[in-house]
């Protein structure tokens, strides 16, 4: 069975607070086949609902809905805390079988998956404006950061 991925965007794995950030699964219906007792047997798993977690206290949001990437999302979240966290979607499924070609039977009951992100590290930034006039040549080094390598500009290698 193909529990799906998570996607996440923006995906560098760092986040800031009160931006949005859009989860989605690639959860969706698919069957798997094989042969038993020499009669083709197929089953088909369905998605019934997705549960994302966001490791915030906030409430899991649960909805029918996979969502899909940035420019077409129909859902995101907002982190209101700094900290490292981790999300997780939660995947009911329901299933049905068939077998040698006869009507698909419903199986009684759901089966839950989870797929969990690595942890994402959320921060607060503060924007600070400076005068290039001033003898540091508008560096402020205690917040200058190199968004691309994911890290603080080391001030002692600054051209």
């Amino acid at each position: 069975m193909a529990k799906g991925e998570l996607l996440i965007q923006p995906d560098q794995g760092r986040h800031t607070v009160n931006m949005p950030v859009i989860v989605a699964t690639t959860a969706r219906q698919h069957v798997v086949s094989g042969d038993l007792l020499g009669f083709a047997f197929h089953v088909r798993f369905t998605p019934v609902s997705h549960t994302f977690t966001y490791d915030d206290g906030s409430p899991p949001y649960v909805t029918g809905d996979p969502n899909t990437p940035y420019p077409n999302q129909r859902f995101w979240h907002e982190w209101w805390t700094i900290g490292d966290k981790t999300i997780s979607v939660t995947t009911t499924w329901s299933g049905a079988y068939q077998v040698a070609g006869s009507a698909w039977v419903e199986v009684p009951g759901t089966l839950e998956t989870t797929v969990s992100s690595e942890p994402q590290r959320v921060d607060e930034y503060h924007i600070l404006l400076t005068d290039p006039d001033k003898a540091t040549g508008g560096k402020h080094h205690d917040t200058d950061y190199d968004w691309l390598k994911g890290t603080p500009l080391d001030p002692h290698n600054q051209p």
